[in-house]
């Protein structure tokens, strides 16, 4: 039988299998041996990254127990490896790995347990949405800088296209990279300020901590600069969304005046595509004016639907998950699609309390679709401010659960279009 084997990197970051200790994964805090049918292979666009000061963990076959490593052999000192997936893959085991007490916080990434088999690497994962719009393939491609420069000669001087080149060159956004490549859903970032302090927001981050992997705008757009690049979409994309609350913004309900201006001017324009929000969900009093300007759909971010892990994670200023889930009344109340956009951690988000939770929460505000999307962030960090009680039940019991108590409910990693019967 084939055999998983521990996956490490040097100080220099080159990865090495060992010759002795297997496959080894963590949920939530508890580390246990990977079973060959709990991975695929790793996927095109996948990556292996070094976990700096963190101690992998093997497996030993001779004891059946967990073994840390620190040096090997011809090697030297190791650190853990673990796998970042593409989107539309779920994983479902973090690494397994030892923290030393003056560790520093690991940057703001996905980490997956992987292994070695025969014929290559393995990933604790499961892809959970077939669609294949986002697979990379389809982006960072060599004709990216010629569309951006001519899609901005065409628009004129617009700082929300221009922080979307900027975002598509340099952070690799494939939400940006839509807009300029005229397919799909595409970003446009309209607020600099939010009203959470969220532990692994990707665009602002206390210094001394890890780095946020985007920059936040710090501008006010403009209802008509907002306005020139949804028409421009919406327009003359292939099936397109047009997505306020990107990576490089904080939270776009605190703009929902600018918003719906913008909107409203938009459909003037055009009846094409999908307008939506991506939102912590924190205004309900804002919706009415959304869905009345031309707002198709609502995605929330949350971490937990259980109140404690909700404010550990989002820490909220102003409001709490009880807001977020009157929001989601008014978005129903008004017709609009509403995703739950769920920030997930295994061995936390597939315990029985938070899926009982997840389960009731969707089912009681009558959500389209709870999109599964892996939580960026140090897996220590993650699990001592989520602090789950509990064993998890498995990742993939989770999908399966949410599948079978959820009919007519998506489950899946991405936005859908919704045209709410218009036409054009």
């Amino acid at each position: 039988m084939t055999s998983l084997h521990l996956v490490f990197c040097d100080r220099e970051g080159q990865v090495y299998d060992h010759p002795e200790l297997a496959m080894a994964g963590a949920s939530g805090g508890r580390w246990l041996r990977v079973p060959m049918r709990e991975t695929v292979p790793l996927p095109p666009g996948a990556t292996i990254v070094s976990m700096p000061g963190r101690r992998p963990v093997g497996w030993d076959p001779s004891t059946g127990q967990p073994e840390r490593v620190s040096r090997v052999p011809e090697v030297g000192a190791v650190w853990a490896a673990a796998a970042v997936l593409p989107p539309a893959y779920l994983r479902t085991l973090l690494p397994a790995e030892h923290r030393p007490k003056r560790a520093r916080t690991l940057p703001l990434l996905g980490y997956a347990a992987v292994g070695w088999a025969e014929g290559g690497f393995r990933v604790a994962a499961m892809r959970l949405d077939r669609r294949r719009c986002w697979d990379p393939e389809h982006f960072d491609t060599p004709d990216l800088p010629a569309l951006i420069e001519a899609k901005r000669a065409a628009m004129g001087p617009n700082r929300i296209v221009d922080q979307l080149a900027h975002c598509a060159l340099d952070y690799h956004c494939y939400t940006a990279q839509n807009l300029f490549y005229g397919r799909w859903e595409a970003g446009v970032p309209v607020s600099p300020v939010c009203n959470a302090d969220c532990v692994g927001c990707i665009s602002l981050q206390p210094a001394g901590c890890c780095p946020s992997p985007q920059q936040r705008i710090d501008f006010e757009p403009t209802a008509d600069e907002t306005a020139a690049v949804l028409v421009e979409h919406l327009a003359k994309a292939r099936q397109p969304i047009a997505s306020f609350g990107q990576g490089c913004e904080g939270e776009p309900l605190l703009r929902a005046d600018l918003i719906a201006e913008a909107v409203a001017m938009a459909r003037r324009a055009t009846p094409r595509g999908t307008v939506n929000v991506n939102t912590n969900g924190s205004r309900p009093d804002a919706v009415e004016e959304l869905a009345r300007a031309g707002v198709d759909s609502l995605r929330i971010s949350l971490a937990s639907t259980l109140a404690p892990r909700y404010d550990a994670y989002h820490r909220p200023r102003g409001y709490h998950i009880c807001t977020v889930a009157a929001t989601i009344e008014q978005a129903k109340a008004h017709g609009l699609w509403v995703a739950l956009n769920v920030l997930a951690c295994p061995g936390v988000t597939d315990t029985k309390d938070e899926t009982a939770g997840l389960v009731a929460f969707a089912r009681r505000h009558r959500v389209d679709a709870v999109e599964l999307r892996n939580l960026n962030l140090d897996p220590d960090l993650a699990i001592a401010v989520l602090r789950p009680q509990a064993q998890g039940l498995g990742m993939r019991r989770l999908v399966a659960r949410l599948r079978s108590e959820l009919p007519g409910v998506a489950v899946a990693s991405f936005n859908t279009p919704v045209e709410k019967g218009r036409t054009g």
